[in-house]
């Protein structure tokens, strides 16, 4: 059987297993992260913690998380642009919930931008559904990703 040159320059990683899955908060509140961070711990995740914008923009790009959850009014960096920015390197098949704004125009901007779900507070049962989904998402791995290149 061929392999494709970048199957072979990057073997395919995939994993099944719920805890392959990460999960980035970016949330300026550590009581925030820590809650968020527990249940997605009962929920089987990973989890990667930023409390500022820029960060949180590093972060995606090193830990390539399948899912996002990210406040709209981080410090250091405007809201929108940070979303932007993660979307660019989570890439499209990550699932990102943005919140925090009370502006309809800004949450509207944001499921422009990319935002899966963008609503202007964190309840939990929204929260549980999205970690959930996360859960069942398989890790996809830079090697997966340019594996099923054209």
């Amino acid at each position: 059987m061929e392999s494709s040159f970048a199957e072979l320059l990057f073997p395919v990683l995939e994993s099944e297993t719920p805890m392959s899955v990460e999960l980035l908060v970016v949330h300026p509140e550590e009581s925030s992260r820590q809650t968020i961070g527990r249940l997605a711990a009962e929920a089987g995740l990973r989890v990667c913690e930023s409390n500022s914008a820029v960060e949180g923009v590093l972060l995606a790009r090193e830990a390539h998380p399948t899912a996002v959850i990210l406040n709209l009014e981080p410090p250091g960096m405007d809201g929108l642009a940070a979303l932007a920015l993660i979307r660019a390197q989570v890439g499209a098949t990550a699932r990102v919930l943005a919140f925090g704004s009370t502006d309809p125009g800004a949450l509207k901007f944001a499921r422009e931008l990319g935002a899966d779900i963008a609503m202007t507070h964190l309840d939990e049962r929204p929260l549980q559904d999205f970690l959930q989904e996360a859960r069942r998402r398989p890790r996809r791995t830079l090697g997966a990703a340019i594996a099923s290149l054209p």
